[in-house]
């Protein structure tokens, strides 16, 4: 298993305030939980990589380990992460707007509006408790790569292959009309392009994997996508 995410635009739904975080931002340790997994192919080449959100622990913030909450944007650039905990490092953002892949391919502005609203959404979604809550946050990961990268292919793998498939077409028809707050970061060094995070009210790990019932959201993607006009963080 691969001990890289490649990518890391993270896009953060601040559910206050949009001035959270001070510049630059660093973090100090990095860890994927119950991670979804994707075939990309991309450029003629087909790699495996992992679908899910990234845990950070921000020295700006000091709420606890778990600061911050982020998708990638950047397939291109591996960033080293703990698979299961949280690996030491230091990783250096500031503040920018998305405006290219991580190829350097320029993005509209309805592209950057359905990977702002489709990251939102999974923050809205990790705050939940839905029983199936990885497959439903490794779909937004890959729902996100794929409005990033039209013309390349994201095919789920992995023990929850089916649900995550699912969710990710319901995702992208809903992404349209989706919207919210998202905070890119850049990466000072330049090994990761793109970076976005949810501050404050992340669960930590053990919770953020309990399979508890009761949370409709995905229901009601599938069941009235014009209810997700807005989707507003808890």
């Amino acid at each position: 298993m691969r001990l890289t995410l490649s990518g890391i635009a993270l896009i953060a739904a601040v559910a206050a305030a949009p001035a959270v975080a001070v510049q630059p931002v660093t973090f100090l340790s990095t860890g994927i939980y119950n991670p979804g997994h994707v075939d990309a192919t991309v450029n003629g080449t087909t790699v495996n990589e992992f679908a899910t959100p990234l845990h950070f622990e921000e020295s700006s913030v000091k709420k606890g380990v778990f600061d911050a909450l982020g998708f990638c944007v950047d397939l291109p650039h591996p960033i080293y992460v703990g698979v299961g905990y949280q690996l030491k490092s230091t990783l250096n953002f500031h503040v920018a707007p998305l405006t290219s892949d991580g190829y350097g391919k320029a993005l509209t502005s309805l592209q950057v509006r359905e990977i702002t609203g489709l990251a939102h959404l999974g923050f809205t979604i990790a705050k939940g408790s839905a029983a199936d809550k990885p497959a439903q946050l490794a779909a937004i990961q890959q729902a996100i790569w794929t409005v990033e990268y039209p013309s390349s292919t994201f095919a789920a793998t992995g023990s929850f292959a089916a649900a995550q498939t699912s969710y990710a077409a319901d995702f992208l028809k809903a992404a349209p009309k989706l919207s919210g707050f998202a905070r890119f970061l850049t990466s000072d060094s330049g090994n990761v392009q793109a970076q976005a995070t949810d501050v404050g009210g992340v669960p930590e790990p053990l919770v953020w994997v309990e399979m508890m019932a009761g949370f409709a959201l995905v229901g009601t993607v599938s069941r009235n996508r014009r209810g997700l006009t807005t989707i507003v963080a808890a």
